[in-house]
């Protein structure tokens, strides 16, 4: 090995080890590690694309009624969007629904829950052809609770989860595909999780719905290339009512609704949020570094 190959390997080492040091840091605090810490920093500018001035999009955003706060994901990347496009939310509260749309007149919405097939499929039929077609779904439907895995109400929580998490965006994706097919410039995005990349201790089942999410996110992209965009959000943890009792440190959900559209805009499919960045790179250099980073964050949820 030449002195130079060598030197460019030592770089790229010291490189990953000074990342995954700012990211432990940052997300187990200050007080938790000992020493100074390296400082990695870089700067994305927004580049608006074309297609935002040029295209109105028919959008639905689903999500689960606890995402329906005043801070949740699927609401932000709502407020993102309604400026240009027509937006459709969906959830479970008939109330909160309502109050989303009186702070928001330019929403619509949806009575949804997305573990009912039927549901789903009036939904969606029922959006696309108020709407005249279907552009872009957002499934951001969600259920999380820190729990033994062996414990007494398991099974409940189990199925609670994977149902939402999993098989609510499977389903309404398959759902809404026809219309996303008939449509110019049209989009899926699914919410992962940086636990898709590595687990968190507490929280199997929410991991492995996510990891599965992930998957879907890469199968379908290929599957649907050339046909509809497929998008994977993939945030640390966000300051939403389903994350209120974790005490770490989290994103804010209009940071996760701009780190989406910029995504969009340059067609960059996976978006790593956060320090999720800094998980897949510790995760490429050693998977249990990655998990050890999570794991420690997690620790006080």
């Amino acid at each position: 090995m030449t002195a130079s190959k060598r030197a460019a390997d030592t770089l790229i080492i010291v490189a990953l080890v000074l990342l995954a040091w700012q990211a432990l840091h940052q997300m187990v605090g200050a007080t938790a590690l000992p020493g100074p810490v390296p400082t990695l920093a870089y700067l994305a500018e927004f580049v608006p694309s074309e297609r935002f001035a040029e295209n109105a999009w028919a959008t639905l955003v689903c999500f689960f009624y606890a995402l329906l706060l005043s801070y949740g994901i699927g609401l932000a990347i709502a407020h993102r969007l309604m400026a240009d496009n027509t937006v459709v939310v969906a959830g479970r509260d008939e109330a909160k629904l309502a109050a989303v749309v009186r702070d928001n007149p330019s929403l619509r919405a949806r009575v949804l829950d997305v573990t009912d097939e039927e549901q789903a499929r009036e939904t969606i039929d029922t959006v696309a052809r108020d709407l005249g077609g279907l552009s872009v779904l957002v499934n951001s439907a969600g259920t999380i609770a820190r729990s033994d895995f062996a414990d007494s109400d398991g099974a409940t929580l189990e199925e609670r989860d994977v149902q939402t998490n999993l098989l609510g965006s499977l389903r309404m994706t398959r759902l809404a595909l026809p219309y996303l097919r008939q449509a110019d410039d049209a989009a899926v995005v699914f919410l992962s999780s940086v636990v898709a990349i590595a687990p968190a201790p507490g929280f199997a089942v929410y991991s492995a719905t996510k990891a599965a999410v992930h998957s879907l996110a890469r199968s379908l992209r290929r599957e649907l290339a050339g046909q509809v965009r497929v998008f994977d959000v993939l945030p640390t943890w966000v300051d939403t009512g389903l994350a209120r009792d974790l005490e770490v440190s989290k994103l804010a959900p209009a940071a996760v609704a701009e780190a989406l559209l910029r995504a969009m805009a340059r067609d960059r499919y996976e978006v790593l949020v956060g320090q999720a960045s800094a998980v897949a790179f510790a995760n490429r250099l050693s998977g249990g570094l990655a998990e050890t980073l999570v794991a420690r964050a997690t620790r006080s949820a």
